[in-house]
């Protein structure tokens, strides 16, 4: 079976044309701030500490944790959910007020060393985070 030449340039043309619209000159992870996060940074004594980061918009979701570079098992909680908790030997943070709120609760760091909780967020194609730093 031969292909017309006039329908195959067509079909090329076509085909350039879909691919060219496709393209966008944005790049990922270049959305605007659209979680808002009240502190993106926080340092806490060694001692048990707690505090509060509010959120402007409750349609982000958790991405990760992760304690000095280990990751936390989050297959017990759904991502997405407004409403959600985590708790370790270490740390407790949850997800609270409708998404408004992630509350963060450090235990006692006894090592002698900092440590480092970290809090990966996203939103659309927006990634944030809120980096805890515990002496």
């Amino acid at each position: 079976m031969r292909i017309n030449k006039k329908i195959a340039l067509r079909l090329l043309a076509c085909c350039c044309i879909f691919t060219f619209l496709a393209c966008t000159e944005g790049d990922d992870g270049s959305w605007d701030d659209n979680i808002q996060l009240s502190a993106k940074t926080i340092s806490m004594p060694a001692s048990q500490s707690s505090f509060t980061v509010d959120t402007k918009s409750t349609s982000y979701w958790l991405d990760g944790i992760s304690l000095n570079g280990d990751p936390a098992d989050l297959t017990q909680i759904n991502h997405l959910n407004k409403n959600w908790i985590l708790e370790t030997t270490n740390y407790r943070v949850e997800r609270k007020e409708d998404g408004k709120k992630i509350a963060i609760t450090m235990n006692a760091n006894t090592s002698g060393a900092d440590r480092i909780l970290i809090i990966s967020l996203q939103n659309g194609n927006y990634f944030d985070g809120i980096r805890i730093t515990q002496q």
